[in-house]
């Protein structure tokens, strides 16, 4: 009879670990679902960028008075390289298929789905920061 609980119980706990640690393929669809839709998001903002970055470039008098200008100009280019640098990440690790939800992604590949969903967010903060920053420098030109 201990026996047998202690089968059941093993048997039910591996179970329940199993379904908890598997994620679904729609799950894992789902989250480069919304990677995507925040590089489509994101994408634009490579144009405001380069924008923001001539204007400022052409107003910097390179004068001590202009360093915040300076700082804003470097915070720009590194949200730039970023987004870059994180495009060509993402196609590193995933098939072109993959991302665009034609070809399945591995259970295996799920930490590397939930970073990419992370650093897809962070990415998205710091282009948006830079931006509203370079905005401000201007309007204050």
């Amino acid at each position: 009879m201990k026996k047998s609980i202690l089968i059941l119980s093993a048997i039910g706990l591996l179970l329940a670990c199993q379904n908890k640690t598997e994620p679904t393929q729609e799950a894992l669809a789902a989250q480069m679902a919304q990677i995507v839709a925040v590089h489509d998001e994101l994408m634009p903002m490579m144009g405001t960028i380069g924008q923001l970055i001539g204007q400022l470039e052409d107003q910097y008098q390179g004068d001590s008075a202009q360093t915040a200008h300076l700082a804003v100009i470097g915070d720009l280019i590194a949200a730039n390289e970023r987004m870059t640098t994180w495009m060509i990440d993402l196609s590193e690790v995933f098939t072109g298929d993959q991302i665009m939800g034609q070809s399945t992604i591995p259970s295996e590949m799920k930490t590397q789905v939930a970073q990419f969903e992370l650093s897809a967010q962070e990415l998205k903060v710091q282009m948006i920061s830079a931006i509203d920053q370079g905005k401000a420098v201007l309007a204050e030109l």
